[in-house]
């Protein structure tokens, strides 16, 4: 098995992400997994995405029955998920999560990840479906790739390490010394305080017009930490 272990730059991200049919993001929370993998999609491609738990079942990906109320009664129909939307439109299919998939859940993500000229799923209608042409997936996961089933390894091929929130995203926490001190964060490992922690936080800040009280809320015991790290941050 070929595994392609890559650590990107954002920019190396960005433009070879799009050109990938199939790939797994990898990396700490809050780096920007799920962010650039939904705007990785060609300009008039559909976005379809999904979230993995343990609590995940195949009707959450592939679709389900339904009674809907009709002109003659309440009939019972077929609603695809996000699974069957983005093979039938060609579109992106991004999956969060994958360590999360197991059991039939899993299975299904096996046929999904297929060779496009391979895949296929059978409806208990009996209908067959394929992707359509131009349907990629991508799929994150807080976990390694050595995690996962050694089929899924094998039909993603390419995971994208990613280590830290883009310069964009730490920009936008309105700060420079805040900025600094959230990427040094992610220099820790494990990481403390993930980017929505800070996110959190710039917010709560502007809007209470209190450091302190901010501070509290988000980081809790820890904030007198935070803030000498914020003060001295370069």
């Amino acid at each position: 098995m070929s595994i392609m272990k890559m650590d990107l730059t954002w920019t190396e991200i960005n433009k070879v992400l799009p050109e990938l049919d199939r790939a797994l993001l990898t990396g700490p929370p809050g780096v920007g997994k799920s962010h650039v993998a939904l705007n990785s999609a060609a300009r008039t491609q559909k976005v379809f995405s999904v979230t993995l738990t343990e609590d995940s079942t195949v009707a959450d990906l592939i679709g389900f029955h339904t009674l809907v109320d009709g002109d003659k009664g309440s009939v019972i129909e077929w609603h695809d998920g996000p699974v069957l939307s983005a093979w039938r439109e060609g579109g992106l299919l991004v999956v969060n999560e994958l360590h999360r998939a197991i059991g039939a859940v899993q299975n299904i993500m096996l046929a999904v990840l297929d060779d496009q000229n391979l895949a296929q799923l059978t409806l208990p209608s009996g209908e067959t479906v394929r992707p359509a042409k131009g349907f990629r997936c991508i799929c994150t996961a807080n976990e390694a790739m050595e995690v996962l089933d050694p089929a899924l390894q094998d039909r993603l091929c390419v995971e994208i390490f990613i280590t830290k929130p883009s310069a964009a995203a730490l920009k936008a926490l309105g700060d420079t010394k805040l900025s600094k001190a959230c990427e040094n964060s992610y220099a820790r490992n494990p990481v403390q305080f993930p980017y929505r922690s800070w996110q959190r936080y710039a917010q709560l800040r502007d809007k209470l017009k209190n450091n302190d009280l901010a501070g509290k809320l988000v980081f809790g015991p820890n904030w007198s930490e935070v803030k000498t790290a914020t003060a001295v941050a370069k």
